[in-house]
């Protein structure tokens, strides 16, 4: 009989000072699975970055966007020599596809993981980035360093609770707006790949 490992997930309820506690039993088949997948795609333990660029639909302006994680893509892809691996699920579908174009360096796994593979396959990944998605709080059983770039929503309150995470927001006056309607989305737009760049620098070096 498979062992079964328990993963406790904890995450801070948006707009209140509770905890969330769930539950995740992760067999060996589900860790086989995951690193049946890495194989499949020659992806080998701390030689890729994840990005988990998506959000539910509701939550659009969490998104950071297709442009800046493709230009992020390729700068990751000449200065720090890692494969980039695209996961989301059907909300996200366009967002993977649009950041994969004219970047071979990229694997997009997005629909083809199911949450039990997560974990493993963020413990082999050399770095996660992510926007502030449900997806985002299982970097923090991995201990793997993990960017969450946030601007609508607190970081203080969104950030996965884990080792080694770290989160970016410009420093605007109308961060931590939590509107789902915006006609300038300042707060991502005046967020740079450059700039993550630079973040990325100081967390992992």
């Amino acid at each position: 009989r498979d062992a079964i490992r328990r993963w406790a997930l904890m995450a801070q309820a948006p707009t209140a000072a509770a905890i969330i506690i769930i539950i995740l039993n992760i067999n060996n088949k589900d860790v086989k699975e995951a690193n049946s997948l890495l194989k499949k795609y020659s992806l080998s333990n701390n030689k890729y970055i994840i990005f988990i660029p998506g959000s539910n639909l509701k939550g659009k302006l969490k998104r950071w966007g297709v442009s800046n994680y493709r230009e992020l893509s390729l700068i990751i892809s000449q200065s720090m020599k890692q494969e980039i691996v695209l996961i989301g699920g059907k909300d996200d579908t366009e967002e993977c596809l649009g950041i994969t174009i004219n970047n071979p360096n990229i694997i997009n796994l997005c629909n083809l993981t199911k949450i039990s593979h997560l974990p493993e396959i963020f413990r082999q990944s050399s770095l996660i980035i992510s926007s502030d998605t449900g997806t985002a709080h299982l970097s923090g059983l991995s201990n793997t360093v993990t960017l969450l770039i946030t601007g609508p929503t607190d970081p203080i309150k969104v950030m996965p609770i884990g080792q080694n995470i770290f989160a970016i927001q410009p420093d605007i006056k109308c961060k931590n707006c939590y509107l789902k309607i915006c006609d300038h989305h300042s707060c991502m737009v005046n967020l740079k790949p450059l700039d993550v760049l630079k973040f990325i620098n100081r967390i992992v070096s």
